[in-house]
């Protein structure tokens, strides 16, 4: 097991290939400017931002995992405001779970009947607080 986002597990075994590549992160910090009458503002530290994570998938029926059922799930997790924690390596990347924010796919292959292939996913996350 590579990683996990809830039930969603991250593998690369015999029976099938579910990872991810191209994994960004960022952190942020929150400041406030206070005006200063003749003189420069005043910065002050509020805390920290939300973590955002963003990575593609690239799927295919192939390597043992259903695109169209993958779509499927990761789309009704971004519309129900689910959230899980993003675990990579056993470790989780925050204290905190993460909400799907915005799933896009591009399909691939689709064979007879609408059959899909093939798909190329990518995923936003933020952290939830």
């Amino acid at each position: 097991m590579v990683g996990s986002f809830g039930d969603n597990v991250f593998q690369v075994s015999d029976k099938a290939v579910f990872t991810f590549q191209n994994l960004q992160s960022s952190a942020t910090s929150r400041w406030a400017a206070h005006e200063v009458i003749n003189g420069k503002p005043c910065s002050q530290f509020l805390g920290p931002g939300l973590r955002k994570v963003s990575f593609e998938i690239s799927i295919c029926a192939s390597f043992g995992v259903k695109p169209r059922e993958t779509i499927d799930k990761l789309t009704k997790k971004v519309e129900s405001g689910a959230v899980d924690f993003l675990v990579i390596g056993g470790k989780p990347i925050s204290n905190n779970p993460f909400s799907l924010k915005d799933v896009s796919a591009t399909w691939g292959e689709v064979f007879s009947g609408g059959e899909l292939y093939s798909a190329k996913l990518s995923l936003s996350l933020e952290e939830y607080v």
